[in-house]
């Protein structure tokens, strides 16, 4: 009887432990801010948590009504942020930049990492 009690409890304690272990990991998600390259040439900037099924969710003509009329699209460049406000902050930031100053902070992060050429606007 002790023997069965101490398999519950342990079985209980596995599934109790492993329900923390999930909603840490949902806690902990990354927030990322893309930029998109669509058909015309024109760039669409967004927020995700996931940014390949995002940019499939583009491709399919299920996102963002700007860039339907603009498929196919394709992915420039991302940047990863610890928390959802970080990530949409930058977003709004770089919406803010000229095409010019866009394009330029695009080319410098194809030489070394987007999250970095994003720092220089972001301080």
């Amino acid at each position: 009887m002790l023997q069965v009690r101490l398999r519950l409890h342990s079985r209980n304690l596995a599934d109790f432990l492993g329900r923390i272990r999930d909603e840490m990991k949902m806690e902990q998600k990354s927030h990322y801010m893309y930029v998109l390259e669509c058909a015309d040439g024109s760039l669409y900037t967004g927020y995700a948590v996931d940014v390949q099924a995002r940019l499939a969710a583009h491709n399919a003509g299920k996102g963002a009504k700007y860039t339907r009329a603009r498929l196919p699209v394709s992915l420039l460049a991302y940047a990863e942020f610890a928390s959802k406000h970080d990530a949409m902050h930058a977003e709004y930031i770089f919406k803010q930049l000229s095409r010019n100053e866009k394009d330029v902070l695009l080319s410098s992060a194809s030489h070394s990492n987007f999250e970095e050429a994003l720092t220089s606007i972001l301080t």
